[in-house]
């Protein structure tokens, strides 16, 4: 999730200093407001999937 937060925020801070139309076309979003969320929303979902699939594999157990 840090990651993809981080990565949104570089992303806005280019499309700042590119400014007008080449910062829009940086962005890619497509006129959708909420890319950023969704792009953030998938990063947690994935990284929650991965979590639980390795901890029911037995990757995750602590080690005795």
């Amino acid at each position: 999730m840090s990651h993809a937060l981080l990565f949104e925020i570089f992303e806005w801070l280019a499309a700042s200093m590119f400014g007008g139309d080449l910062g829009q076309a940086y962005l890619g979003t497509q006129g959708d407001e909420w890319d950023a969320q969704k792009d953030m929303l998938l990063a947690t979902l994935g990284a929650a999937l991965s979590v639980t699939a390795l901890g029911l594999a037995g990757w995750l157990s602590p080690r005795r």
